[in-house]
């Protein structure tokens, strides 16, 4: 005996209540695992974010020391915790090798020339297993990030 289109449609009631709690109980399993790992990740982009700014402060003071035709500075201060205008968060540990002539407490720095060229460092930093470096050549004055 065929179906009337009356009975078929009593036969698709659609989703029920335990099915619909289902999914959104695995959505919110799901969204919950999404923003942990968006957390973890932000982290690392600060990390990379504070070396990507630093290297471009060193590199505006070396355009900086060329465009002027003298010499300009990049300070370092390791009590205050910062490198020219930018301040290192207190959970990145950071150090600084410059030339012995630029250094002075706990100020130390780059010194940029009008030719391009500097007295050269290195800037170590590390924050939780990651370990970044950025290196000023001081024949050329290029700036250079380093990731081990």
């Amino acid at each position: 005996m065929p179906i009337s289109a009356t009975e078929a449609r009593h036969g698709e009631r659609g989703f029920t209540l335990v099915e619909l709690l289902a999914v959104l109980s695995i959505l919110a399993i799901a969204a919950a695992l999404f923003s942990f790992r968006v957390q973890s990740g932000f982290g690392t982009s600060k990390f990379r974010a504070l070396m990507t700014d630093v290297a471009g402060a060193l590199r505006e003071t070396r355009s900086a020391a060329i465009a002027k035709g003298g010499e300009s500075v990049f300070i370092i201060d390791t009590a205050r915790r910062t490198m020219g205008q930018i301040a290192v968060p207190q959970m990145v540990a950071f150090s600084a090798e410059a030339a012995q002539s630029e250094t002075q407490g706990a100020q130390t720095g780059v010194r940029f020339f009008k030719d391009g060229s500097s007295t050269g460092g290195t800037l170590t930093f590390i924050w939780k297993d990651r370990k970044a470096a950025i290196d000023v050549n001081w024949l050329t004055g290029n700036v250079a990030i380093r990731q081990d």
